[in-house]
C-alpha cells in the first residue's frame, strides 16, 4: 500500500517518558468503545476506570471517541505511571492502547481512497523535526499501512458536498502551491499575498475553467493585511478563559505575554525564522485538507490559517530576537494549548467570517 506523507516525517520518533511535554498531560483523553470495555473489566484498571472514564453523549466514530478519560487534579492521565509511562501499555502492551493513543502525533485521513499520512505539531519531538527543515516540505509516497484502522477525514470527490467543489483536482491544486510556498526566494508576506490571490481564483472560478485558469496561475496581485491584532488577541483572551492554566507547562509564559501585548508591537527581523512559518503552513494544509476544510468557503479556509499563524506572531512580538529553537517551542505550545481547543476554532471561524466580507469588498473594488 502506498501511503502519502511529507518527506522527512519518517524520521520521528516518540522518547516517551523523557518527553518535555508530554500527551499524557494536559488533554483530556479518549478511548475507542474497545479499550473503553477492556479497561473497565480488567481487575488491574476497573478501579481507575470507575473513577476517570466516563461515557460520551456524542460519539463521531465508536473507534475513536466513544468514552473519555478525565484528568487528575494535576492534569496529569489517570492510566499515567509515576515514571511518566502508559500503565496500560505496560501491562497489556502497545496493543492494548486506544487508537488515539497508539496513532498520535500520527493523523490519518483518506482521499478518494489513498492514505495521506499527518503529523500533530502540538507534540515537540515533530515540531522539532519538521518545522526546522529549511529546504521545505515535499510530498513523497512511502511503502506501509496505518497502524490502525482509523481515519480522521475519509473524502470523495463525487460526494454531494464536494462534486461540484474542485475538490477532484486537488492533488493538481497541491503541485501549484505547495512549491509556491517552498520557494526560498519569496518573503512569507508574499507567500500570503500569492496565496490569497490563488484562493480567490479557486472560489470566483467555475468548475468547467478551474483547470486551466490554476495552471496558468501568476501571483500579480497584493492585498491589504485586514487582521488586527486587537481581533486576534479577543479571540486568544477568549480561549484562554476555558482553558485551565496549569494544563500546559508552557501556558503561563503565552498568558503573560498576551496581557502585555499593549499598545504599538515591537517588530523585529525575522527572515531566518520564515522557513518555520512556511512549514507549519504547509503541515497544516496538508492536514486539514486545504483549501476545502471548510467547505462552503475555500477563503474562510484560508483566512482561519493566516490568523493563525499571525497569532504566533503576536505572541513573538514583544521580543527583538528570537532564536529558531525557542520559535518551535512556541509554535509546537501554541497548537497544544489552542489548535485542539473547540472554543478557540470557533472564534477563529467568526473572525474569518468578517474578514472574508471585507476581502469581497476589496475585491469589488479592484474589479
Amino acid at each position: 500500500m502506498k501511503i502519502t506523507q511529507f518527506e522527512g516525517s519518517s524520521e520521528f520518533k516518540c522518547i516517551g517518558g523523557a518527553c518535555i511535554d508530554s500527551c499524557c498531560v494536559g488533554w483530556s483523553v479518549e478511548f475507542d468503545k474497545k479499550t473503553c470495555d477492556a479497561v473497565r473489566h480488567s481487575k488491574k484498571f476497573k478501579k481507575i476506570a470507575r473513577q476517570y472514564v466516563y461515557q460520551n453523549d456524542h460519539v463521531m466514530d465508536d473507534k475513536i471517541d466513544y468514552c473519555s478519560v478525565a484528568l487528575r487534579e494535576d492534569t496529569t492521565c489517570p492510566f499515567l505511571t509515576e515514571a511518566h509511562l502508559c500503565s496500560i501499555q505496560v501491562e497489556m502492551g502497545e496493543a492494548g492502547l486506544s487508537n488515539i493513543c497508539a496513532l498520535y502525533p500520527r493523523y490519518y485521513n483518506r482521499i478518494d481512497g489513498r492514505y495521506e499520512k499527518n503529523f500533530s505539531l502540538a507534540c515537540i519531538e515533530v515540531a522539532k523535526t519538521m518545522l526546522t527543515r529549511k529546504s521545505g516540505l515535499k510530498l513523497v509516497e512511502e511503502n506501509g499501512k496505518p497502524e490502525r484502522d482509523v481515519v480522521i477525514l475519509d473524502l470523495k470527490s463525487n460526494a454531494k458536498a464536494l462534486k461540484d467543489s474542485g475538490f477532484k483536482d486537488l492533488s493538481k491544486i497541491r503541485g501549484i502551491i505547495y512549491p509556491y510556498l517552498n520557494a526560498s526566494d519569496r518573503s512569507l508576506s508574499e507567500k500570503l499575498s500569492g496565496l490569497l490571490h490563488f484562493t480567490l481564483l479557486l472560489e470566483s472560478t467555475s468548475q468547467d475553467k478551474l483547470l486551466k485558469a490554476i495552471e496558468g496561475f501568476e501571483c500579480s496581485a497584493s492585498y491589504k493585511d485586514l487582521i488586527e491584532w486587537e481581533d486576534l488577541k479577543d479571540v486568544l483572551a477568549a480561549t484562554l478563559t476555558s482553558i485551565d492554566e496549569d494544563a500546559h507547562p508552557y501556558m503561563d509564559v503565552m498568558i503573560g505575554r498576551l496581557k502585555a501585548c499593549e499598545g504599538k508591537l515591537v517588530y523585529f527581523d525575522s527572515a531566518h525564522l520564515e522557513h518555520l512559518f512556511t512549514n507549519y503552513m504547509l503541515m497544516q494544509m496538508q492536514k486539514e485538507v486545504y483549501p476545502f476544510t471548510y467547505i462552503e468557503s475555500k477563503m474562510l479556509t484560508h483566512l482561519a490559517l493566516v490568523i493563525r499563524i499571525k497569532m504566533i506572531q503576536l505572541l513573538m512580538g514583544l521580543e527583538k530576537s528570537w532564536s529558531q529553537a525557542e520559535t518551535v517551542r512556541l509554535i509546537q505550545s501554541f497548537s497544544k494549548a489552542f489548535e485542539h481547543h473547540g472554543m478557540f476554532h470557533h472564534k477563529v471561524y467568526e473572525l474569518a467570517q468578517r474578514l472574508r466580507k471585507e476581502i469581497q469588498r476589496q475585491s469589488e473594488k479592484k474589479a
